[in-house]
């Protein structure tokens, strides 16, 4: 543990936060994904007569093994073609894995651009907010901070699906730009928040700990 404090500590007196955020976005996000991918699933499922619903699962199924085996091209395509046709519950799904599996390839602006499309579109909130949020994590990943910003404000209202997740990833932007004081006091904030998860609560501390180390905090 203390080999991995020493190598955060000197990306950060370094002011290299883009290796920061690489190095421990997949874990932020992580349940995020997992819990959408289910509830987009249930969402579907209600909506859909039996024929439909036998197609279509069938469908992403296939094009959600692809994903898997890395063929993140063919996924992307299968996906795209899945939102064409589908009925409700199932495009917007399938959206949402086309981008990511564009995300995969390093295609950043066509992921970002398909994330944004299905934002604009509206409807439930929890994908919405989350086209927001994965739109913003590609962002920071390409060192985009002011875009990726801009993407966390909606989904990181009060009460907002992902509010907890989104101001997250609004301190590891905020510290991405070099704004060390303002990332130190929303990783504050969440560290106290007894209504965000432990986990993010426990990486909010860890942050804290990371910044106050390195003297970073104004």
């Amino acid at each position: 543990m203390s080999d991995i404090f020493q190598e955060v500590e000197e990306a950060v007196r370094q002011d290299r936060y883009v290796k920061l955020w690489k190095r421990y976005h997949n874990h932020m996000v992580a349940a995020a994904i997992g819990i959408v991918v289910v509830t987009a699933g249930v969402v579907g499922f209600r909506h859909y007569q039996e024929s439909q619903r036998l197609a279509d699962s069938r469908a992403y199924a296939a094009a959600a093994r692809q994903e898997a085996a890395g063929e993140a091209a063919s996924a992307a395509a299968a996906f795209a073609a899945l939102a064409e046709r589908g009925g409700a519950g199932y495009p917007v799904l399938a959206r949402l894995r086309q981008a990511a599996a564009l995300g995969q390839q390093g295609d950043v602006r066509r992921a970002v651009e398909i994330y944004d499309q299905v934002a604009a579109k509206g409807g439930d909130r929890a994908f919405v907010d989350l086209a927001h949020l994965r739109a913003a994590r590609l962002l920071l990943d390409s060192g985009d901070a002011g875009a990726a910003r801009d993407r966390l404000e909606r989904p990181g209202a009060d009460g907002a699906p992902w509010q907890h997740l989104a101001r997250e990833l609004k301190a590891l932007a905020l510290l991405q730009a070099g704004d060390s004081a303002g990332a130190a006091d929303l990783f504050k904030t969440l560290a106290e928040d007894t209504t965000a998860p432990g986990g993010l609560r426990g990486r909010a501390r860890d942050m804290l700990t990371i910044l106050d180390a390195a003297g970073r905090r104004g």
